[in-house]
């Protein structure tokens, strides 16, 4: 299916858009690319796709600063290849708190002051 036609059906996709964003920036079509990670930045601020992309397309057409915001905005927002080290020590060290990011788990504390407060009724 042609990008184009998904981006002007669904405008908030972000997938649509960072997708069209990097056809466009692989066929050399600079001014086309930026619109699309522009746009994708409207959307989602956050998307380290368009800021990197912003960075090296700003570069090129000369507009520096752009580019070093947009490069400090992507190394801010890129993730850190040693962080799940660092958790996994965390969470070994706390094993207490390593169900939290289970969706579904319980608390047993809880359901032992729930079974003492049944008990005393």
């Amino acid at each position: 299916m042609d990008l184009k036609k998904v981006v002007e059906q669904y405008p908030q996709s972000r997938d649509a858009r960072r997708e069209l964003g990097i056809s466009y920036y692989q066929q050399h079509k600079q001014q086309e690319a930026m619109e699309q990670f522009e746009a994708l930045q409207q959307i989602d601020p956050d998307d380290i796709a368009a800021h990197y992309n912003l960075a090296i397309l700003y570069r090129r057409i000369g507009m520096k600063d752009k580019a070093k915001e947009q490069l400090a905005m992507f190394a801010d927002k890129k993730t850190d290849p040693g962080a799940s080290t660092y958790s996994l020590d965390f969470l070994r060290k706390h094993p207490e708190i390593s169900t939290e990011n289970v969706l579904w788990h319980v608390h047993t504390d809880l359901q032992q002051s729930a079974v003492s407060a049944a008990g005393e009724q």
